[in-house]
């Protein structure tokens, strides 16, 4: 199955230049690709967890190996925020339940829409 990846782009200064969006292949019964009208799943940083638990976090809840995961952390730090998931409401519900479950602020949204924390 396909979802929506963060890919972590460095400059000449090994800094973050920008995240985009691509397909990439994880198993995970739970994962759908993006759908329009659909919704999406956004973590929103904080000062309390560290790189490992948000890591271990999104292993666990979408399925994705440490790379992956390590991507997604990256973003949440240097952006404030990261998509990480795309789906339906119901699924949606469920994968942000389990990241929200180490304490961390978790936004399901239309798709297209904006965290309110932004």
């Amino acid at each position: 199955m396909n979802i929506v990846s963060m890919s972590v782009y460095f400059n000449s200064k090994n800094t973050i230049d920008f995240i985009c969006r691509e397909s990439s292949s994880v198993s995970h019964p739970a994962l759908k690709p993006e759908i329009s009208g659909g919704f999406r799943v956004v973590i929103i940083d904080n000062n309390v967890n560290t790189y490992q638990e948000v890591i271990e976090i999104c292993m666990i809840a979408l399925g994705v190996d440490f790379d992956h995961a390590y991507k997604i952390a990256l973003a949440v730090d240097h952006n404030g925020e990261a998509d990480v998931f795309h789906g339906t409401r119901s699924e949606s519900e469920e994968i942000a339940s389990v990241i929200r479950t180490i304490g961390i602020e978790v936004q399901i949204l239309p798709d297209g829409s904006q965290p309110s924390s932004i």
